[in-house]
């Protein structure tokens, strides 16, 4: 992983640009020496974005397992005070 401050970013897009592309690197942009903004291939987006949803899906699956207790949608708005 590749920690780079905002301002050598600007300057060296291209080459990071490349080192994320073609070297599957993870590029991590600073600003003010805190970690702000993470560049990955779209690729890598995909995947981690196909992960978290099937991390999803399993949640919603053993919540309805769990099951509950029914609410009637009257309780939930006075509740939420609506």
């Amino acid at each position: 992983m590749t920690s780079v401050p905002i301002t050598k970013a600007r300057a060296h897009l291209p080459d990071l640009f490349n080192a994320v592309l073609h070297r599957r690197e993870v590029v991590v942009i600073t600003r003010h020496e805190k970690e702000e903004v993470v560049m990955i291939s779209r690729q890598e987006w995909e995947h981690l974005k196909a992960l978290a949803e099937v991390a999803d899906a399993r949640a919603a699956d053993k919540a309805m397992a769990e099951g509950g207790r029914d609410i009637a949608l009257d309780e939930i708005r006075r509740e939420l005070g609506l």
